[in-house]
């Protein structure tokens, strides 16, 4: 149990049963005989036959808003004095300082050094003072309001103001309409007969057909176009056969360019075929071993994974270089550059050195004994006293949580 754990009162209650008044934070029953009475009832109250009739609903309805009201009652009531009316009210908790919310916002407008009209003016005229300023486009000075930056003739400049409606002339049929912005048209039948208008006024052009089997001259009004019709489109695409030597059986086919095979007889034949080729002998090449190796192609050149893991580690090994150690003074062979010692027992003699302390005489808070220490943080001079002062402080807690219980 913690020893600052102080329980809060339970508040007033009544049983939902007997309607007997206990102290309780969350239970609605007084005891374990009418929980069993509540368990029994608990059937028949919400069974479908019974909440089915009108009258039994109306019932627990009734029953239910009894029991809030009793539970409402029960708990403390004050009466207090309203702070601007300095009437008393009833009040559940003393946190409540106003009867009502118009006293409360009426004692808020007296405390405030302004009045509720007042506040309101000032937020309307924080808007609308009228202030001399320059006009960023012709530069002459002129009484802003609303935060204008520019004056009354060029307020065309401005961000903040809708454009004014202008007269404008349609391109297509010449008649005036009124615009806000950049139109050019009146409506959008005549913004469709201009740019169908516009396409037939482009410039007819005389193209030959890019496909070589047709070669026709045809007339477009189109930029990108380069064929005569949609025929002709895929077999402009096609790719020109170039002339290649088959591998296995020599003779010479038309296909694409990087073509090894005429056929796919000739691939699985090359391919199955690969071992009546001449085997080479060759030597391993790693210098260690005196294996022969037998295969068909030059790709092979050692006998095992083995010899080609020491071959290309030889390469990047590094040659042991002599040095002297700095506490013995032997001499050792080492590949890394940063080695300054022979043995792991040199070079926990050094890191000792460092680390090396002057012993401290000391009083054990437990026992009062002299001892010697080199650690500034030991207190107690064994484990014998560490165990003993830990059980010490565990009873003295104990007795402090039994103190603080029975005064709450």
């Amino acid at each position: 149990m913690n020893k600052y754990y102080t329980p809060k009162e339970a508040p007033k209650r009544r049983c939902i049963v007997c309607n007997k008044v206990f102290y309780a934070h969350r239970r609605k029953v007084c005891s374990d005989k009418c929980w069993k009475i509540r368990d029994d009832n608990y059937h028949k109250i919400y069974s479908k036959d019974y909440y089915a009739d009108p009258e039994n609903a109306k019932k627990m309805k009734a029953t239910a808003k009894k029991h809030h009201l009793k539970n409402r009652n029960i708990r403390g009531k004050v009466n207090q004095p309203c702070e601007f009316c300095k009437k008393t009210f009833l009040s559940i908790s003393t946190i409540h300082k106003f009867c009502s919310r118009k006293c409360r916002k009426d004692a808020f407008w007296e405390k405030s050094p302004i009045t509720k009209k007042e506040y309101n003016k000032q937020l309307y005229q924080k808007i609308r003072i009228p202030v001399t300023k320059k006009c960023k486009k012709c530069g002459n000075k002129f009484i802003s309001r609303n935060g204008w930056a520019h004056c009354d003739d060029c307020k065309k400049y401005s961000k903040y103001i809708p454009k004014e409606e202008e007269i404008a002339k349609c391109l297509e049929c010449n008649t005036l309409y009124k615009r806000k912005r950049s139109r050019k048209f009146c409506c959008f039948r005549c913004r469709k007969k201009y740019n169908y208008d516009r396409k037939i006024r482009r410039p007819i052009v005389k193209r030959i057909c890019d496909n070589k089997e047709c070669g026709k001259e045809f007339e477009t009004r189109r930029k990108n176009k380069r064929c005569c019709s949609k025929e002709c489109y895929p077999r402009s695409r096609r790719i020109e056969p170039v002339k290649n030597n088959c591998k296995m059986c020599g003779n010479d086919f038309l296909g694409a360019k990087g073509r090894i095979f005429c056929s796919k007889v000739c691939g699985f034949k090359f391919h199955n075929n690969k071992h009546l080729k001449q085997k080479i002998k060759r030597k391993c090449k790693n210098s260690e071993c005196d294996n022969i190796i037998i295969s068909t192609g030059e790709s092979k050149k050692f006998c095992s994974k083995k010899c080609s893991y020491k071959f290309f580690n030889a390469k990047h090994r590094k040659q042991p270089v002599k040095k002297t150690c700095i506490e013995c003074n032997k001499i050792f062979f080492s590949k890394h550059s940063n080695r300054m010692v022979c043995s792991f027992r040199c070079g926990q003699i050094i890191n000792n050195r460092k680390h090396l302390k002057q012993p401290v005489k000391k009083i054990c808070i437990y026992c009062s004994k002299t001892f010697m220490t080199v650690y500034d943080r030991k207190i107690l001079c064994s484990r014998i006293c560490k165990d003993k002062n830990t059980n010490k402080k565990r009873r003295e807690l104990t007795k402090l949580n039994h103190t603080l219980s029975k005064s709450h």
